[in-house]
């Protein structure tokens, strides 16, 4: 049977998997991806990507490709229409929130594999706490990004110059990548991790609840005894 300790040790190295997961949807810039046409020009074709930060356009007007690197929160700036605003903040606190629960609850899990802490905060609840408050928030990112696609991206992810100057149309040509798919993952980590440490807490409380009742057993003055 599975012990404790190698149930913790595993619940930290899920944590750690889904920040490392996390980190890396910040870092990737695959949130979205798109393709692009030219109503005048059959042969024109684009790619679009970026993330939360950077992105990259590949356009291709019938000549050869060009590339065009993209600062999204520039962007951001300049084009007020491009992304809902507040969705976009929200959904990188969330990210970085993820993370840094992620992190905590990581700590205290390997604190648990390690030795048998006293403290609510620091034992079985705190870990729990942590996962959840990370679950909660990476879902909360696959949620506004979710919204900030159906609002904004489906209809369009390229910038106002592309659309004026060289006619570029992207409307319905949008997915999700996996920068967002990776997000959703860590949520299911994390939620995942809080499942098992309940699972061990309410294990734990039934051994404890037995042997409780155990000793109450043995202390109790037998009635059966006879008095001579």
């Amino acid at each position: 049977m599975v012990s404790d300790r190698v149930i913790c040790f595993g619940t930290f190295l899920a944590s750690c998997a889904a920040v490392a997961l996390l980190c890396g949807s910040l870092a990737s810039q695959h949130w979205v991806v798109s393709t692009a046409h030219r109503e005048s020009n059959a042969k024109s074709e684009g790619r679009i990507n970026f993330g939360l930060f950077w992105g990259t356009r590949r356009l291709n007007h019938g000549f050869g490709e060009r590339v065009y690197e993209m600062d999204v929160m520039e962007v951001q700036y300049r084009e007020r229409d491009f992304l809902v605003r507040e969705l976009y903040v929200t959904t990188i606190s969330c990210v970085c929130g993820a993370v840094l629960f992620g992190l905590i609850g990581a700590g205290l899990a390997l604190h648990n594999t390690a030795g048998n802490p006293k403290e609510a905060v620091c034992h079985f609840p705190g870990v729990i706490g942590m996962n959840v408050m990370s679950f909660v928030l990476s879902l909360a990112a696959v949620v506004t990004w979710l919204a900030q696609f159906f609002l904004r991206l489906r209809k369009n992810v390229l910038i106002r110059e592309d659309i004026a100057n060289g006619g570029w149309n992207s409307e319905g040509e949008a997915t999700v990548g996996y920068s967002f798919w990776l997000v959703f993952i860590a949520s299911i980590v994390f939620f995942a991790n809080s499942a098992m440490i309940l699972l061990l807490q309410r294990k734990r409380a039934r051994k404890v609840q037995a042997r409780t009742q155990v000793i109450e057993a043995a202390t109790k003055p037998n009635g059966n005894l006879m008095l001579y």
